[in-house]
């Protein structure tokens, strides 16, 4: 097994908005910010 086949844990953050887990670069699944300001209005159905 070659070293650079290892796999690695996946990063994190939190939305600066609503303090939800988050990818990094992604849309908040919990409110519909990126870089602070609302992209997508989520609606609860």
């Amino acid at each position: 097994m070659a070293f650079h086949d290892a796999l690695c844990g996946v990063t994190v953050s939190t939305c600066s908005e609503c303090g939800e887990p988050k990818l990094p670069h992604r849309l908040c699944p919990g409110c519909g910010a990126y870089k602070g300001r609302t992209v997508v209005k989520l609606t609860e159905e």
